[in-house]
């Protein structure tokens, strides 16, 4: 059984690591067109250099510009772009858009694994997008996760972290096993 410890951060620190990734899933909703536009152009400003977008192959596909897109920042075979870096964390602290993940899987793998948590039923059996990559949401999300359901989140993530403007604040979760 795998849980999320949560912690509070004061800054945004980050190592190279030799077998995780880091990612940022950004929900380009919270931008404006001309950064969409980039990255339609792919005039792409690092961070959109390895992404895919997380409504790709979804029903929720037709709305491009409000995709949320997993991008791959830094990996062990390639550090990251400091613009991008510097870019993605002055948007998060206005936009609230960004959540950083770090994973040891592809940006495929783990594009498809997120895709799972996309869409959640309600109570009439209606179909809904779930918008857990929202930093406002997320917080929420893993504190309501049933066990089976933390399983399945955490088990393509190592950790999972986010400017929670409500605390000025980073909030990093990490995934521990159960010591039971």
């Amino acid at each position: 059984m795998f849980y999320a410890k949560k912690q509070v951060v004061e800054n945004f620190g980050r190592k190279r690591h030799q077998v995780r990734s880091l990612y940022a899933v950004i929900d380009m909703a919270a931008f404006n067109p001309l950064t969409r536009m980039e990255l339609d152009r792919k005039q792409k400003i690092g961070c959109f250099t390895y992404s895919v977008s997380l409504f790709e192959n979804t029903p929720e596909e037709i709305y491009p510009d409000l995709a949320p897109h997993l991008c791959l920042i830094e990996s062990p075979s390639f550090d990251a772009d400091e613009d991008a870096l510097n870019y993605l964390h002055k948007s998060e602290k206005i936009r609230n858009a960004v959540i950083w993940l770090w994973s040891s899987y592809s940006l495929i793998e783990l594009q498809k694994h997120l895709q799972i948590f996309l869409n959640s039923s309600m109570k009439n059996g209606r179909e809904v997008l779930f918008r857990f990559y929202d930093p406002r949401v997320m917080p929420a999300f893993l504190n309501i996760l049933q066990e089976h359901q933390a399983e399945r989140f955490w088990n393509k993530i190592d950790q999972c972290m986010f400017w929670d403007a409500r605390i000025g604040q980073y909030q990093l979760y990490e995934r521990k096993a159960d010591e039971k």
